[in-house]
This record gives structure tokens, sequence and C-alpha cells, in this order.
């Protein structure tokens, strides 16, 4: 005697900031209309794997960088990618600005929609705990964090042969503090005319 099993799929409920991001369209971009932004006034953030250990290991970096600056206010490196990591990261952001004397009220994060960007947890700190606004890139769209992509791009061409030779995930760790010290101190950027942010 066999029974008949329902073939019936249990569907995952939309996250309501998700729906919240895809009604308001182009209008949850708030950076789209902003020419020449200040520093301290737009921050953008993404993840990226890095490959190491001659590519048989990855790790996730999670930085935010100032769009006018270019300086990486803080990141952080974890073995996946999720919303804990990103609000490690956005910890050591928030510490950098306050010791820089940046006021928080105001100051607009750009990100795409990514799970680890749309959860509850991560848009409370931001939205609630520290007054920020969040801005989101529509869904396939990466011109519209054109700029982190840049950073990215850049970050791991850049470092790709010392990234690979990398044996464990601590020495990646002490290696990438060193890179984005690097980025931040000597590296000369295009968009700022050749100079170090």
């Amino acid at each position: 005697m066999q029974l008949a099993l329902p073939r019936k799929m249990c569907r995952t409920r939309k996250n309501r900031i998700v729906k919240l991001i895809q009604e308001v369209g182009d209008r949850a971009n708030l950076v789209k209309g902003i020419q020449n932004p200040s520093p301290f006034e737009v921050i953008i953030t993404d993840f990226t794997w890095i490959y190491y250990n001659q590519g048989k290991q990855r790790a996730v970096l999670i930085a935010y960088e100032d769009y006018a600056g270019k300086m990486i206010y803080g990141y952080a490196l974890g073995l996946s990618p999720n919303t804990e990591l990103a609000l490690k990261s956005w910890r050591k952001t928030r510490e950098t600005l306050k010791g820089l004397g940046a006021r928080l009220e105001g100051c607009i994060v750009h990100q795409d929609q990514d799970s680890v960007f749309t959860g509850y947890d991560y848009v409370r700190q931001m939205v609630i705990d520290d007054n920020v606004s969040l801005s989101y890139a529509r869904k396939g769209t990466p011109g519209e964090n054109a700029a982190k992509e840049s950073f990215i791009s850049h970050f791991k061409v850049e470092n790709r042969d010392i990234f690979l030779k990398v044996k464990t995930f601590e020495e990646l760790k002490r290696i990438v503090e060193g890179r984005i010290n690097y980025y931040n101190e000597k590296r000369r950027h295009q968009t700022l005319g050749y100079l170090t942010s």
C-alpha cells in the first residue's frame, strides 16, 4: 500500500522591507539625483567574495566607503555574507565617523537589495538606532552602485596574487587590513585627481 504525499511547496513570505523597496521602485535610490556629494553625505556598501589559498577557499568582505572621499570607513571579513557581518562592518564605520566628527543623522547609506542589507535587524539598526537614510539600487543594476563596484573590482584585481598566496583565514584578515590601510592612506584615486583619500 502506498500513501500519496502532497506535492506542495511551502512559499517563503516576502520580507516587508523588500516589498516596500520594490513598491517605491526608483524612488528607493536616494543617491540618483545627487551630483557632487560632500564627504560624509553618501556612504556606499556592498559585499564581495575574496578567494585565497590558491583559490581553494573564500571569504566575504563587506566595506563601507565614502562616495566623495573614497575612504573605507569600516569593513568586516567573514565566511558568509549575512546581516551580522554587515552590522559588524557598520559598527566600525560608525566609530570611525564619530571619531572624525561626522554626524550620522541625515547620512545616506546606499547598497543593493541583497538580503544582507534588507533584513529587519539591519534596517532597524540603521534607520531607528543610527538615524541614517537607506538608499537601494534596483535589482540587477550594478551601475546604480558603480562607485562601490569600482572599489571592489580594483581591490580584487590589484590584490589577487597576494590573496591567492594566503593560506589561512587569520592571515587573510591581516593582509586585507594592510591593503585597506594602503587604499585609504597611499593609493591615488583617479576620481580624486590622483590624490590619496
